[in-house]
């Protein structure tokens, strides 16, 4: 099957995580996908994974569940089109100083409210 003859579009949203991609970088990746999928009739599905575990990669999973609002929330991408994997070990990590919330900027909101994760350990 060729691209098109799949009819759907993937997020690349873990290459832009390992490579440092910002969130302008992936806001940019979106428009162009969600452009193309609405003249071709396909979806924009992704699979967010942050693959490290413990406070000390607290971004990593911050980062995840980020990306998981950016897609759900302001994108409106479906939540069965978006799989996410994490160790899921920082929110209520003795270390956290506020248990159950996780932020992934300096001052900034909680992305852990609401972010479903469907494979953890």
């Amino acid at each position: 099957l060729t691209y098109h003859a799949m009819r759907f579009s993937f997020v690349a949203v873990i290459c832009l995580l390992a490579t440092g991609g910002s969130t302008s970088a992936v806001e940019s990746w979106l428009r162009s996908a969600e452009e193309e999928t609405s003249t071709g009739g396909g979806k924009i599905w992704a699979v967010l994974v942050a693959g490290s575990s413990g406070f000390t990669n607290y971004r990593h999973q911050a980062d995840v569940c980020h990306l998981y609002q950016v897609l759900t929330k302001k994108h409106g991408i479906p939540r069965d089109q978006v799989i996410v994997m994490m160790m899921n070990d920082i929110a209520y990590n003795v270390r956290n100083p506020y248990p159950g919330i996780i932020v992934n900027a300096l001052h900034g909101h909680d992305v852990y409210e609401g972010t479903m994760i469907d494979y953890m350990q």
